[in-house]
């Protein structure tokens, strides 16, 4: 037993140790596309989202995680308060659709950043978009570059600190080679202006994006303001006039994420862009920037981290494989019993050939004729008191067997049942009689 508990002891510390080199392991960046006003990751809006109340002074802030129907705001004809959208794709179902119209032709404004857009709300604004190919300077994504180091440690900065200073690093410069190589694996870089001469910069600002980007390529010119584009050509951001109030849409949501708004001078273009909207209170829509089939159940937790989720597997896998191998009942093989068969017959028949080899015929023949009386009474519910001729009759017809047959064997059983001595010849011709009538009515 002691020997046991040496080998439980090393076993534990082994995973005593295991488990705190995971812990103390550096956790890698997550490059992920989250737009979380709460998330300090390269992609997440936490510096945006700080920074609203010095872009709006003096108005209240709120993130909320329902649709944009079910706030009461969204149904109150008197709310007066921006509405700010900045994610991936812009999908609400079509009842938040309505009351969003509804809300900016009441005189409120809707800012939205997003690269893709329910279908329906772009047909009601009149607008579409493509992809375009985005012909910027791309990333090697075996390489990294001082400019990197840089970028990542400003990342690292938005990881670790909760106060970030948004402030540029460097005066807005053109999109060279340098600003080229600051870049992630696997993305591009892009550079976007203004239209308004009153925001337009001297240089362009350079942000990273994917090789994909996208363009508005149709408008309603009535309704509708450029004002942003891209530096190669390519419309990026609109206003569209909508009863009393209007749309802002940007289709570059990557700007106004951590990793390039901290990014060169990206926090001017920013809050340039911003700077169209009046100030009052604001509603930054989370629960779309999430998506509208985000998992919201008790297991998010778990499924959020790597290790928390193999952990929830592993313990699935071990729970499955116990109740496949250890839930089963545990008992010895039952063997199988056949029915025993029935032997009747041939008892009968051995008992018969013992009387016959004796010469006591009168005992085999009384068996035999009490054997078939007691079958015709059971099978064909006849009464065998008295065999006559109706007896004869109805015998025949039930068992479907001659009628002169069954006559001859009623009459040889009447015969020797009165005799007190029976030959030989005699014995066999009643026994034939007999079998012949079993196999007949397919005894």
């Amino acid at each position: 037993m002691t020997k046991y508990r040496v080998y439980l002891a090393v076993l534990a510390l082994i995973f005593i140790a295991a488990v705190y080199a995971q812990l103390q392991r550096p956790q890698p960046l997550d490059w992920r596309h989250t737009y979380r006003v709460d998330d300090k990751v390269p992609y997440g809006t936490y510096v945006l989202y700080t920074m609203l109340p010095g872009l709006f002074p003096g108005a209240a802030v709120d993130a909320v995680e329902t649709t944009f129907f079910e706030l009461p705001q969204g149904r109150d004809s008197t709310a007066d308060v921006n509405y700010i959208f900045v994610g991936e794709k812009f999908t609400p179902d079509q009842t938040s659709i309505e009351a969003l119209l509804q809300f900016a032709a009441r005189g409120n404004q809707i800012f939205i950043a997003a690269t893709q857009f329910h279908k329906a709300f772009s047909d009601s604004l009149n607008f579409a978009i493509a992809d375009t190919w985005n012909f910027g300077t791309a990333r090697d994504s075996e390489s990294q570059t001082g400019s990197d180091k840089d970028l990542e440690a400003d990342a690292e900065q938005i990881v670790g600190n909760d106060s970030v200073d948004i402030e540029p690093e460097s005066e807005k410069g053109s999109l060279s080679e340098a600003d080229g190589e600051r870049n992630l694996p696997g993305t591009f870089n892009a550079a976007v202006n203004f239209l308004n001469p009153a925001l337009r910069a001297d240089s362009s600002y350079a942000f990273t994006t994917s090789l994909i980007r996208k363009s508005f390529t149709f408008l309603d010119s009535l309704r509708t303001t450029a004002l942003g584009e891209f530096a190669d050509g390519g419309i990026n951001f609109i206003h569209i006039e909508y009863g009393k109030g209007g749309f802002y849409i940007s289709t570059i949501p990557l700007m106004f994420t951590n990793y390039n708004l901290l990014s060169g001078a990206n926090s001017d273009y920013v809050a340039s862009a911003l700077s169209y909207l009046p100030v009052k209170d604001v509603l930054w829509d989370q629960y779309d920037a999430e998506g509208r089939y985000k998992d919201r159940s008790e297991l998010r937790v778990l499924m959020a981290e790597e290790s928390l989720k193999w952990s929830w597997r592993t313990a699935l896998i071990a729970v499955l494989l116990f109740l496949v191998f250890k839930a089963r009942r545990r008992q010895r093989v039952v063997p199988v019993l056949t029915a025993p068969a029935n032997a009747t017959l041939s008892f009968v028949t051995t008992i018969g050939r013992l009387y016959f080899q004796h010469n006591d015929h009168v005992n085999v023949a009384g068996k035999k004729i009490t054997h078939l009386l007691e079958y015709i009474r059971a099978r064909y519910r006849l009464k065998t008191n008295e065999l006559d001729e109706d007896f004869i009759a109805r015998l025949a017809l039930k068992s479907g067997v001659d009628h002169e047959r069954v006559a001859g064997m009623i009459a040889s059983v009447s015969t020797l049942r009165r005799k007190r001595s029976i030959s030989t010849g005699s014995l066999i011709d009643l026994n034939y009689r007999i079998d012949s009538f079993y196999r007949e009515s397919n005894y």
